[in-house]
């Protein structure tokens, strides 16, 4: 972190809702990693998804899409449609490339905070999806007041 460097993980996979939630696994409950959490289309927490249940290094941070996402897949048809944390954490990524690319001095602790504060809030707990899902630079819902800006 201390080098510009952000880390960006899968919370993990390995509750059971609404019977079991899980805690963040390794190595998303780190304090210096973006733990990504899973949502579906309907911004409902995705049941596999695990969450925040520690202190520091053990909350969600964000939630992304992780409910039956189209990817590229190994085989001949090259693509399936496929659920999980992991599935959630490269649209993260995507974002936090757009707020490092817009601004040089975003690296780093600034770039995680960047990311978090213009997350959309849900109406669901922060040890489900931390600050909300995440929103591209410019995206209408931060604009609009519906984030929490920055």
């Amino acid at each position: 972190m201390a080098a510009g460097t952000l880390i960006i993980a899968a919370a993990g996979n390995e509750s059971q809702r609404p019977d079991h939630i899980a805690p963040v696994s390794h190595p998303a409950n780190c304090p210096s990693i973006v733990a990504v959490a899973a949502v579906d289309e309907h911004m409902a927490i995705a049941p596999f998804s695990s969450g925040g249940l520690q202190g520091d290094g053990g909350q969600i941070d964000i939630a992304a899409p992780g409910v039956d996402v189209l990817s590229s897949w190994p085989g001949t048809e090259n693509y399936n449609t496929i659920s999980g944390t992991s599935m959630a954490t490269p649209f993260v990524a995507g974002v936090a490339a757009l707020f490092a690319e817009s601004d040089p001095a975003v690296r780093g602790s600034v770039l995680r905070d960047r990311i978090v504060q213009n997350a959309r809030p849900l109406p669901l707990p922060q040890r489900d999806v931390g600050r909300g899902l995440v929103q591209a630079p410019g995206h209408p819902a931060a604009v609009n007041g519906q984030g929490t800006g920055s």
